[in-house]
């Protein structure tokens, strides 16, 4: 038995195909501003008060080398995060980003960028101030985005812990997510 659609039928197939696809595209990834871009962000809780940060990007590091382990810079305004990632795990050239996926990644109060050394990691929250980050990690739950470099969509959303000290002296720490565009330098 052979089933015919016409021009109706067939239209209304392919709008629900395109829908179907539609409704599945762009929920995984990060949530657009108004204008349109994505919106990158670490939102911790400072104190039983939800705290959005906006991040630009994490960079990592690529080596030619086995030995010496990739590096991060997580950044954006008033946040510096950096460290590297455990030995046996390298997004490496061909961005195989999802080797991140339940890994836990320390941070640590130096590392990242190697053409920049001397950089420490920090964090500055509203009424805060700057502090200094002296430990932590973040785990990558999802990856999502297809396009790569500065432009493009790529995209790891995780959880974080930031163990910080404030500027008394305090040691505090704070919990959270992230949803950050991923580009890697070799």
């Amino acid at each position: 038995m052979k089933m015919r659609l016409g021009n109706r039928g067939m239209r209304t197939l392919w709008a629900a195909l395109v829908l179907g696809f539609l409704a599945g595209c762009g929920s995984d990834g990060p949530k657009k501003g108004p204008d349109g871009k994505p919106v990158w962000e670490v939102t911790l809780d400072v104190d039983g008060t939800e705290t959005k940060l906006p991040v630009k990007l994490i960079n990592v590091y690529l080596y030619d080398d086995d030995v010496t382990p990739e590096s991060y810079q997580f950044e954006g305004e008033g946040t510096l995060l950096l460290g590297s990632f455990p030995k046996g795990v390298s997004v490496g050239y061909g961005e195989e980003w999802n080797v991140l996926i339940g890994k836990e990644i320390a941070i640590s109060t130096t590392g990242g960028d190697p053409h920049a050394p001397g950089a420490t990691s920090s964090l500055t929250l509203p009424g805060a101030g700057k502090l200094t980050v002296t430990g932590g990690s973040w785990k990558v739950e999802k990856y999502t985005g297809e396009f790569a470099g500065t432009d493009g969509d790529r995209t790891l959303h995780g959880t974080i812990t930031i163990i910080a000290k404030t500027s008394g002296g305090e040691t505090k720490t704070y919990t959270g997510t992230f949803v950050v565009q991923c580009i890697s330098w070799g």
